[in-house]
């Protein structure tokens, strides 16, 4: 439930920001020189999601697919959406604004596609209401649209790797803050 929790927080980050924006992803290709790392971090995620959930189902292992979906959405929530919160504010560079869009857009329509088989109604509401608002190109539903395929173009260039050094930096820094706090109030709290 916690992770059909983030993933719904996803859905609801993005439509709140959409209603705002009302971005249109139909014909829309964004230029892959104007994308940030976590954009291409966050493509080549997606298609290695796309890779590992197709290998799952096709043998059958739905219990991977929801393993990875996990994953994933966890990658989505505490990584992208915290590092490029901004962009979605600021109305000063529409251009890169659409590119985050995007970028989250097509993040979310490959799990509502890959996770439809195993939580049909959620992910049908989702495509009701967030990808066929932004892109009317798409089929009627999520059950009737086709498996998702990758993102061509977009090389790792170590991007996963140097992300993960950075997250793991990230992480041990806010542990160190979080026990330092700990050690500072322990005496105050002697005091009460």
């Amino acid at each position: 439930r916690r992770k059909l929790l983030s993933f719904w927080n996803i859905y609801t980050f993005f439509e709140t920001y959409a209603k705002i924006d009302k971005p249109n992803f139909e014909g829309y290709t964004p230029d892959k020189n104007a994308m940030t790392v976590t954009d291409k971090w966050l493509v080549i995620r997606t298609n290695d999601f796309i890779k590992k959930a197709s290998a799952q189902m096709d043998d059958y292992k739905a219990y991977n697919v929801i393993k990875e979906f996990e994953i994933f959405v966890d990658d989505i929530s505490n990584w992208y959406i915290r590092t490029n919160r901004r962009r979605f504010w600021k109305t000063e560079d529409q251009a890169d604004k659409m590119v985050a869009y995007w970028t989250l857009f097509n993040a979310l329509k490959v799990c509502v596609q890959t996770m439809a088989p195993i939580i049909p109604f959620m992910t049908d509401y989702i495509w009701q209401n967030l990808i066929r608002k932004c892109d009317s190109t798409v089929a009627e539903s999520v059950h009737l649209s086709d498996w998702p395929t990758a993102i061509e173009g977009i090389e790792d260039d170590d991007v996963i790797e140097q992300t993960e050094l950075v997250r793991e930096v990230i992480a041990t820094a806010m542990r160190l803050r979080n026990e330092q706090q700990i050690k500072v109030r322990q005496p105050l709290a002697k005091l009460f």
